[in-house]
């Protein structure tokens, strides 16, 4: 997307997909987290990601046609890469029983 700005590969329009299936798979994960034991800081970070990712959509939303440019998302990113981060760091520790 952010590679694409300007062009008809990287308008909102043509990414709607994209929203769709992370909000789709987030969800999914989302939903496994609660059912395990542990599960509910994972639980945090899945919401607060999926925050992030909704803002995404909205203001590739607002930027339409022009798409997105790197520094436009730069904020999102850091925090979508935090909250990543988060998650994993999270179920690599519950792997090893901590």
């Amino acid at each position: 997307m952010e590679a694409t700005p300007g062009t008809s590969e990287g308008e909102y329009a043509n990414n709607r997909v994209f929203y769709e299936q992370a909000r789709a798979a987030l969800g999914a994960m989302r939903f496994r987290a609660q059912a395990s034991p542990g599960g509910e800081p994972t639980v945090q970070h899945l919401a607060e990601l999926e925050k992030q990712i909704e803002n995404l959509r909205r203001l590739h939303e607002r930027r339409g046609q022009a798409g997105l440019t790197r520094a436009a998302i730069d904020p999102i990113r850091t925090a979508i890469n935090a909250e990543l981060k988060a998650i994993v760091a999270l179920e690599l520790a519950r792997k090893r029983g901590r």
